[in-house]
């Protein structure tokens, strides 16, 4: 089992604290000095906003004068989940976001589902009609669900498998939905009080992380693991440093 730990974004890290105030002499971008650092970042900045081709493509060409082998998993936009969900009227949008998965070369479509798309058999519907028409090519689909479709974990598991999907939970607040595909894809966000996302995990939970891990998916090909918290580029590190 290989494990690839990232972020979901990479804009706000800040390149002097890893490699000091001379980092402009060694990078010409704060995305190449992530790439020098991770194996894989999740592009959420495409839920909001569509790229030009043209970003991508440079996106890609600034990783692979530092790292050949970096990969991108991209986040679908919020007009297919939170907008238009699923309809018909949302295959545009995925086809943009295709053709910029292509020219990232990136593997994985993360689709996340707000929390008052509930699960209901309508919603069902509207994910069939929408996963049974789109054209996947060689995409990888990962689904986060919020709502209420963790108190249904067999509706997960069905939902998943008909539509050909990866499931993606918080381990540290829901229990993962183990369907030994040949990947696993998590985002980790915090357990903040006041906001969930502006959290530090501790060593121990890091530690309980990687036992869960190796417990649940040790015959899985691939994990990734993207840290989605306020503290998510020194958290992946310390992580990188257990295995």
């Amino acid at each position: 089992m290989e494990v690839k730990v990232g972020t979901c974004g990479y804009s706000y890290m800040n390149p002097r604290d890893f490699f000091g105030e001379g980092w402009r002499e060694r990078y010409g971008s704060i995305l190449q000095a992530y790439a020098a650092l991770f194996q894989v970042c999740e592009l959420n900045s495409t839920f909001y906003r569509t790229p030009r081709l043209s970003t991508v493509e440079r996106w890609r060409r600034e990783v692979d004068k530092v790292n050949e082998q970096f990969e991108f998993t991209v986040k679908a936009s919020q007009q297919i989940t939170h907008k238009i969900r699923f309809s018909r009227d949302s295959i545009s949008s995925y086809n943009q976001m295709r053709e910029a998965c292509e020219r990232l070369n990136a593997k994985i479509l993360v689709f996340q589902t707000p929390p008052s798309f509930n699960a209901t058999e309508e919603n069902v519907d509207r994910m069939r009609d929408f996963f049974d028409k789109v054209d996947r090519g060689e995409l990888t689909f990962v689904w986060e669900m919020r709502g209420d479709w963790h108190q249904k974990p067999k509706l997960i598991e069905g939902v998943c498998r008909m539509f050909g999907l990866i499931p993606c939970v918080d381990p540290f607040r829901n229990e993962p939905v183990n369907l030994k595909d040949e990947i696993a894809y998590f985002r980790l966000h915090g357990l903040g009080k006041e906001s969930m996302y502006r959290y530090n995990f501790s060593a121990e939970e890091l530690n309980w992380l990687k036992k869960k891990i190796e417990e649940l998916y040790s015959t899985v090909n691939m994990v990734y693991l993207m840290f989605n918290n306020s503290e998510c580029y020194s958290n992946a590190m310390q992580y990188m440093k257990l295995n």
